[in-house]
């Protein structure tokens, strides 16, 4: 849709939900300012994105970052480029594939991104991992990765380590840390790899089965991983198993993962599944070193969603404050509140606050505890935020 708004200027409405304001001169049209909404779908993906934002995968092939407030979009990633044909011809065609974002992860300063996409629907899995650099407020790929995982090897998730330029990536194979290279003797990166390549790997345990959410500690020595049944710890640099809790079991759907601080600023190790959550100390009484568990609560719930919001203070140094320490969101279909999102800290397994809303969601992200993005099934998103 066009409307002309005043002298040689026009409003330009699109199909991807963004208005554009132009000039229109003699055979040629200058585009002046963009206003992008978010794009939605029952089957839209949530991340955090650079500095506690949003993003999004409801175009195909791009994410969409939100502003600080998630009202508009403010930046986007053209993960896959392509011709955006979206529907079958005649009834009885093969369906038409569509490059799906199916993970993103952001460094701290927001200058770094990986993300990997793959082309559904499709019976193989072939995900591509790639690597991206913001400058002069363009995001470049500096690397693409073909089936980092092998060939018909699925990747669920990725993580970005808090402090250095490395990746964690979690496939069906298990885990692989990417880094960059160190330089050949030319000044050269290694060929093809556009400096990054595979530092670590962890191979699957036959009694955890595939990790598919995965998290790194805040000072970067661990990093936890979610299973059906069972969460695991792990050594990035050595890809040595340091911790395992639970039994394997596929009625427990993991949902989130990750390293929360207690009251006192110790680490403890949280993950959500279908059938409820956890929270457990670890690393207490030798400094980062996974000796022994220590205390920790269980809350048994029918979880709809959940995320886990990290932990920013500096490793092991207590103590912190809340809105430092973490947090456990989690989507709990409460009798008489089917929509209830709780938020509990490391301490107790009771909610510190909470929203109500008119059904559960299928996805939770939240940037930070007093903040969350929820989207219902039917495709509705709702923004929640704590009270001033």
């Amino acid at each position: 849709r066009v409307a002309l708004i005043e002298g040689d200027r026009c409003l330009v409405a699109t199909v991807d939900c963004a208005v554009h304001c132009a000039r229109v001169g003699v055979g040629a049209l200058a585009k002046l300012w963009t206003v992008a909404a978010l794009t939605t779908s029952p089957a839209v993906g949530f991340f955090v994105g650079p500095h506690d934002r949003l993003a999004a995968n409801g175009v195909p092939g791009r994410l969409q970052i939100l502003d600080a407030a998630g009202d508009v979009v403010k930046d986007e990633v053209d993960v896959t480029p392509h011709n955006r044909t979206m529907v079958k011809r005649r009834p009885g065609d093969d369906p038409v594939l569509s490059p799906v974002v199916i993970a993103c992860a952001f460094s701290k300063d927001g200058t770094h991104l990986a993300t990997v996409d793959e082309w559904r629907p499709r019976e193989t899995p072939s995900p591509e991992l790639k690597f991206w650099t913001k400058t002069l407020g363009t995001w470049a790929c500096s690397a693409v990765v073909r089936k980092p995982h092998g060939a018909g090897v699925a990747v669920r998730d990725a993580a970005f380590h808090p402090r250095l330029v490395c990746v964690c990536t979690a496939g069906d194979d298990g885990l692989r840390v990417w880094g960059l290279a160190e330089p050949l003797e030319d000044g050269g990166a290694p060929a093809g790899s556009g400096g990054w390549i595979c530092i670590s790997r962890s191979e699957e345990q036959p009694d955890c089965g595939p990790a598919c959410f995965i998290a790194f500690a805040n000072d970067g020595s661990a990093i936890a991983a979610a299973h059906a049944g069972v969460t695991t710890v792990w050594d990035p640099a050595s890809g040595e198993l340091l911790s395992k809790r639970g039994e394997p079991d596929e009625s427990k759907t993991p949902l989130a993962v990750g390293f929360v601080d207690d009251k006192d600023g110790y680490p403890a190790i949280a993950a959500v599944d279908a059938k409820g959550f956890f929270c457990e100390e670890l690393f207490r009484g030798n400094g980062c070193k996974i000796e022994r568990e220590g205390p920790g609560w269980v809350y048994n719930a029918d979880v709809a969603a959940a995320c886990v919001v990290p932990s920013t203070k500096g490793s092991c140094s207590p103590p912190c404050q809340d809105g430092l320490r973490g947090a456990l969101v989690v989507a709990a279909r409460v009798p008489g509140m089917p929509g209830a999102v709780l938020v509990f800290r490391a301490d107790k397994p009771v909610p510190v606050a909470a929203w109500i809303l008119e059904a559960a969601p299928r996805l939770l992200v939240a940037p930070t505890a007093e903040e969350a993005f929820a989207a219902l099934p039917d495709g509705r998103c709702f923004r929640l935020a704590a009270e001033a």
